[in-house]
């Protein structure tokens, strides 16, 4: 299912696990369902420009920042040299080059700690790492920070539904996803995603 809306987004599919660094192959890694959400998340990501520009402080105020603490002195990135950090994290996360894209990812967060892209992008690495919970805590901290982010609970709808058994949880995330995402394909493949899962609930 979403591994061929992989393959038509990119030309080729998803990575497999064999392909991981040793880092991250690990036992309870998520199934070959949750690898094709690599390439389909990261194009729906793309395709929506608020997603993968920095958020304006008003956006972000009085939320929480435990990431890493910036540099002293360090001035603001320049918002057109955060999107190439985010493009060139993302070209490595679809091509399977996991610890650059950590690498890139990281960079951007020392930065911009609460650049929801990175966090989001950081929690689907962890996830197909097999840390699930980890996961899922990174997808809830990237939310709380925008509400709105289709692709985290896109992601969190998977991690929920492979890893740990929720269904429930799952389709309400992914139910969250549908009512951000425009209208398109990629919609029309998730709400058959909830219409599977219901029936087998």
């Amino acid at each position: 299912r979403l591994h061929r809306a992989s393959e038509s987004t990119h030309g080729r599919p998803a990575r497999a696990a064999a392909g991981y660094p040793r880092v991250w192959r690990h036992p309870a890694a998520l199934t070959a369902g949750a690898l094709a959400l690599v390439a389909f998340g990261i194009a729906i990501g793309a395709g929506i420009v608020r997603y993968s520009t920095p958020e304006p402080p008003a956006a972000t105020a009085g939320v929480p920042a435990p990431g890493p603490p910036r540099p002293e002195g360090d001035r603001s990135i320049a918002p057109e040299m955060l999107q190439g950090m985010l493009q060139a994290a993302r070209t490595s996360l679809i091509e399977g080059r996991y610890g650059e894209a950590i690498a890139a990812y990281r960079a951007v967060l020392a930065r911009d700690p609460d650049n929801v892209d990175a966090l989001t992008h950081l929690g689907l690495i962890v996830a197909l790492g097999g840390h699930a919970d980890q996961a899922l805590a990174t997808f809830d901290r990237a939310l709380a920070i925008d509400p709105d982010y289709a692709p985290a609970h896109l992601y969190r709808g998977q991690v929920l539904y492979e890893a740990k058994r929720d269904v429930a949880g799952a389709i309400a995330a992914w139910e969250r996803f549908v009512r951000l995402a425009p209208p398109g394909a990629d919609r029309e493949r998730v709400e058959r995603l909830i219409a599977e899962a219901r029936a087998r609930r």
